[in-house]
């Protein structure tokens, strides 16, 4: 994660806190634990296919279509 969500990470947490208690934010993390775990598998696969040659990049996207739109939407960012 770069500074910059890092950050913001923080200060939506600080605000969620001041707002509704530190037992919040810890529900939130709980609740959300593995939404985020999903979305790091998720990731780390986009940009494992990246490296790989046009062919087996196309192939794998082909048996695997769900991991289409956020293999393009990682090659805008």
């Amino acid at each position: 994660m770069d500074n910059r969500h890092r950050r913001m990470l923080k200060r939506i947490t600080r605000l969620i806190r001041k707002r509704d208690g530190r037992e919040r934010v810890d529900e939130l993390r709980k609740e959300l634990r593995e939404n985020v775990f999903e979305a790091m598998a998720k990731e780390t696969i986009c940009q494992l296919i990246g490296r790989e040659k046009l062919r087996k990049r196309m192939v794998f996207l082909l048996f695997h279509p769900r991991y289409i739109l956020p293999y393009l939407l990682r090659l805008r960012s």
